[in-house]
């Protein structure tokens, strides 16, 4: 996307009652020891309208599925 060399700061985002889980997170992405990781920054999504000032998003979101909601066959 930005090539191969390209610096990637993470920023991590999650709801308030589980934002300890991202330390977990982190310290395994750490210890991928990847080149081009720079950093890692952590947030709940209270402070989300705050953003993190980054030129580039992507937002990947998802909430466990509860009793009947079911999964569509294709």
């Amino acid at each position: 996307m930005f090539g191969p060399d390209q610096p990637v700061i993470l920023q991590l985002v999650e709801i308030p009652p589980v934002l300890s889980a991202l330390d977990g997170v982190e310290m395994e992405l750490e210890d991928c020891a990847f080149p081009t990781l720079a950093g890692v920054e952590k947030s709940d999504s209270d402070h989300l309208e705050d953003g993190f000032g980054g030129p580039t998003g992507c937002c990947v979101s998802e909430v466990p599925r509860k009793e009947g909601m079911e999964r569509p066959i294709c």
